[in-house]
């Protein structure tokens, strides 16, 4: 019997059994990938889930973009250290935390570790994260040619690749910018309406 205030989309075209799937806690609504492809031998379970996109019940949002940059070789963990794997951070994110902060914090001693995933090709989670909370608290996490940032988000928006530094500095080009329609200008000579 599916639980009644847990919701599951998928990414995918396809049918899990008729059942609904648990991927985040009550109050959660997820948009999910499956981590391999769909077979009818097989019948999938929470852990074939990995959340894309994500609000829990306190407002903390998760997201991700894609960026082919999210890759490289990637420190040693010691058996002891704790990890989370890229593929289970839109589980992790909204399961554990209410507010941005408390994200970045736990994130600080704890590595993200990217791994193969089959329904990509064999690609290491091509994607940089976006986290929000109900304050407009943001921030992003990416694991750029190996190395792992977090970086508050000032702008409140998240895109594709490049890296998200990347588009903080283009936005230098773009102080002229303004939500006033501008009908009409002139390049040189030339007269555009």
């Amino acid at each position: 019997m599916p639980h009644p205030e847990v919701s599951c989309g998928t990414g995918a075209d396809f049918i899990l059994s008729m059942r609904t799937v648990e991927v985040a806690p009550s109050g959660s609504l997820v948009i999910t990938m499956p981590s391999a492809m769909p077979h009818p031998d097989y019948v999938f379970d929470q852990n074939d889930l990995k959340v894309v996109e994500g609000i829990n019940d306190a407002g903390l949002t998760f997201s991700v973009q894609s960026c082919s940059q999210a890759s490289g070789q990637q420190a040693r963990l010691e058996k002891d250290q704790a990890a989370v794997s890229a593929q289970d951070l839109g589980a992790w994110v909204p399961c554990r935390f209410s507010t941005v902060p408390d994200v970045k914090a736990a994130l600080l001693d704890l590595h993200v570790v990217l791994k193969p995933t089959p329904i990509l090709g064999g690609l290491e989670m091509p994607f940089h994260y976006c986290v929000r909370d109900r304050s407009g608290t943001g921030l992003v996490i990416e694991i750029h040619h190996g190395v792992r940032t977090i970086y508050d988000n000032p702008v409140s928006v998240m895109t594709n690749a490049p890296a998200f530094s990347w588009h903080l500095t283009n936005l230098n080009n773009c102080t002229f910018l303004a939500n006033v329609d501008h009908a009409k200008a002139t390049f040189g000579s030339f007269a555009a309406e």
